[in-house]
């Protein structure tokens, strides 16, 4: 059977990751024959399709924000619209035609809703955020009233003003999503039950699947030899942190963690080091508590793995997550993680069995399940056999891959 994938790119960020690697692990299975296509594409992988170049992919983008700048709105860096024309996406699918196309992350101007009619093809589009039943915003605490209702002028935030955007792109989508016969893939049990209050998405079947992780790159390596690779201290404790645009992306909680790290230093730990990823230096107006190296963006997913093993333990302290693609891949290399109890990292982190879910969003508590971790070599070893197991038996690609398999074909039975 032949698959087409549909992501607005091929890197930078949990999202395109996820869908990259499982396009490349059904390649593996031999019932199917899988294609990525991407507005523009990184590298020169021959497995990957490029629809735009780079600097039409950026027009594209600028173009897709217009009513944005226009209302005075642009501030929303995460928020989609979605609506400039694609007809280059309509002809791929009519080129290659593909027994299912599955949609990943496509915003920032990439597929446009008026396009998935056209495609005439069995859908399934996995949520890599709330953006696919939301107006134009991608996280529910961004719109917490409106999200999973209607958007009418009853809802509307007073703070709001002029055109009601969110309320155009969500009523865009509902006229096209009610059309379709498309079936809905989330990573989590929790997107699960947000997806399926929705009022987009009440009728249609959601599947929840979890993101796959790559064992034989995520897994346990030597610990010394990881310390000196990244040049961390032997004789210390080490924490790592990161996310891409973490210091600009409050989403992902770094101003939580810096809170529990203050905790951590009043308390007496003097003896922690930090490892963040994913920026290259402390944010302007921050201050870090502790020493720490920053290692910038890591691309290799090899490096990736290696960047975990270090570390005693891994904060992944987001606010929501619709799955946690650091939590998991920490965890699949036997480094417990830190969270918060919310979203998606339930289905990840469990409470003193692999990691630790602090209350959300409390930095003292999150504070404690750090030092927790941190006190006891024991504790730390028997989670991070925990951790590697659950990752083995729920979140293998493989395993991931085939359940994937399984769904295509059964859509495609039903034609």
């Amino acid at each position: 059977m032949n698959v087409l994938h549909f992501s607005t790119r091929d890197h930078y960020g949990g999202a395109f990751i996820a869908a990259r690697r499982l396009h490349r692990a059904l390649r593996q299975l031999e019932s199917v024959d899988s294609e990525f296509c991407v507005s523009w594409k990184s590298n020169g992988s021959t497995d990957i399709t490029g629809l735009d170049s780079h600097l039409s992919s950026k027009i594209r983008r600028r173009l897709d924000r217009l009513p944005l700048v226009l209302s005075n709105r642009d501030k929303y860096t995460y928020h989609s619209l979605n609506w400039l024309p694609h007809p280059k996406a309509v002809r791929h699918v009519r080129k290659t035609d593909p027994d299912v196309v599955h949609l990943h992350w496509i915003q920032n101007g990439f597929i446009p809703m008026t396009a998935l009619p056209q495609f005439h093809k069995p859908l399934v589009w996995t949520f890599h955020d709330m953006w696919p039943f939301a107006g134009m915003r991608h996280h529910e605490f961004e719109d917490p009233p409106r999200c999973l209702g209607a958007y009418d002028s009853t809802n509307k935030p007073s703070s709001m003003q002029g055109l009601d955007l969110d309320a155009w792109t969500w009523k865009r989508k509902r006229r096209i999503i009610e059309s379709l016969d498309v079936t809905g893939i989330v990573p989590s049990q929790w997107m699960a039950e947000k997806a399926r209050a929705s009022s987009l998405w009440q009728e249609k079947r959601i599947e929840v699947i979890p993101n796959g992780i790559d064992s034989s790159i995520y897994q346990t390596r030597d610990r010394n030899k990881a310390r000196d690779l990244f040049g961390l201290p032997q004789d210390r404790k080490v924490l790592l942190f990161g996310a891409m645009f973490a210091d600009s992306d409050g989403n992902k909680g770094m101003k939580e963690l810096i809170e529990a790290l203050e905790l951590l230093k009043a308390e007496g730990h003097d003896d922690l080091t930090l490892a963040i990823f994913g920026i290259d230096g402390c944010p302007e107006g921050m201050q870090m508590p502790f020493p720490a190296i920053y290692t910038g963006i890591v691309r290799e997913e090899e490096r990736m793995a290696a960047l975990y093993n270090p570390a005693d333990v891994v904060a992944v302290p987001s606010l929501q997550e619709s799955f946690g693609l650091t939590a998991c891949e920490a965890q699949a290399c036997g480094t417990p993680v830190a969270c918060f109890d919310t979203s998606g990292l339930r289905d990840i982190v469990e409470h003193e069995k692999t990691g630790y879910r602090a209350a959300a969003f409390k930095p003292e508590d999150l504070a404690r399940g750090i030092s927790w971790m941190l006190g006891s070599t024991q504790t730390r070893e028997r989670l991070a056999a925990a951790a590697r197991e659950k990752m083995q038996r729920e979140f293998d690609l493989g395993v991931v891959a085939k359940r994937h398999a399984d769904l295509y074909r059964e859509l495609m039975e039903k034609e």
